[in-house]
């Protein structure tokens, strides 16, 4: 049976950025079978690009364009996408691609990640190889991971693109931009996890995903320019306030992730040390002569310690997810590199 594809395009800005993904999608050897185009808090500007992008496409089913008055995260504004559909009418065999405005696919990124995902079932996630969107022979990632100390890895970047890593395939997570995920799971985990706004939201899918005994790969032949201006994901630029604010942001994923993994005794214990631990930060950012972080690990530890509920939702979430545990999440974790592909 023939997998189904609903596109969805979130989009918050407009511009040359928009146009030139409309055109990416557009382009595609294998066409969506339809697109869920979201405004997140934009302008009519948007609005009438994204139309374009949706009614002017040529897709087997049905098209359209949701607004969001207020800018919300990319995965709550995925979220409005997929519950537009009616459950009348979707597909049996359904996946989810999922694209911001600052994300061009090349023409045959989604029959390539398809292709992928098509030969074993077991596989509900997949993301493709992110390139530079001004110099697309670079790499900017290429599937996710963690080191021993919780933090989120990018694997393969900014790496000059000879298809050397074309080989691989199982890794720990992928990031959000290019995600093919299968719809069942999709319900099933209950989407991204809110808490994560700009960092992590694929990667903890990607880790519930492995939790639940499903697989995560990555598809090197599928390419995707990506700008990085803060539609999914964080903003990534060198401008000095945008760089503290995406360091603020990373720890503050980095240290809900780590109590909504510990183990419920550990938990507890890391949530009531956030204070100490801001303490101690400030002075390791004084040491390492970054006095522009200080006030961002501050910020960070505080909010996390501060958002007892959120943590406790996500533990839900990671608890609800656990089908085989974290033995199926080790072996690609602490050693930040791909793990071994399961037969």
């Amino acid at each position: 049976m023939r997998s189904s594809v609903t596109a969805v395009l979130v989009a918050s800005r407009g511009g040359e950025w928009l146009d030139e993904t409309i055109a990416g999608v557009k382009a595609q050897t294998r066409r969506p079978n339809a697109i869920i185009a979201v405004n997140n808090g934009g302008s009519e500007r948007v609005s009438s690009q994204l139309v374009e992008a949706s009614y002017g496409s040529e897709t087997d089913g049905s098209a359209r364009v949701i607004g969001i008055q207020s800018k919300v995260s990319f995965g709550r504004a995925v979220d409005a996408a997929v519950s537009a559909v009616a459950p009348g009418d979707r597909p049996e065999s359904e996946w989810i691609w999922l694209l911001s405005e600052d994300s061009c696919p090349e023409p045959e990124a989604l029959a390539r990640i398809l292709a992928r995902v098509e030969k074993a079932q077991s596989v509900v996630v997949a993301g493709p190889k992110l390139v530079d969107w001004d110099r697309p022979e670079r790499i900017i990632e290429l599937g996710q991971s963690l080191t021993q100390g919780g933090s989120r890895w990018l694997l393969r970047r900014q790496e000059l693109d000879q298809q050397q890593h074309d080989h691989l395939e199982d890794v720990l997570g992928v990031g959000p931009v290019g995600m093919l995920i299968r719809r069942d799971v999709w319900e099933e985990l209950r989407g991204f996890d809110p808490a994560y706004t700009s960092y992590d939201d694929g990667l903890d899918f990607s880790v519930r995903a492995r939790l639940a005994g499903y697989r995560v790969e990555v598809a090197p032949e599928s390419r995707v320019r990506f700008a990085r201006s803060g539609v999914a994901g964080p903003r990534i630029d060198r401008a000095r306030k945008v760089m503290r604010t995406a360091h603020r942001q990373a720890r503050t994923a980095h240290l809900h992730r780590r109590i909504a993994y510990a183990p419920a005794f550990s938990a507890f214990f890391l949530w009531l040390g956030l204070p100490l631990l801001a303490v101690v930060r400030v002075f390791w950012m004084l040491i390492r002569e970054q006095p522009g972080n200080m006030f961002g690990e501050f910020i960070a530890a505080f909010a996390v310690f501060f958002r007892p509920a959120s943590l406790l939702a996500s533990r839900k979430r990671v608890k609800q997810a656990s089908k085989v545990g974290w033995a199926a999440v080790r072996p690609c974790a602490p050693i930040a590199r791909p793990c071994a592909p399961r037969k």
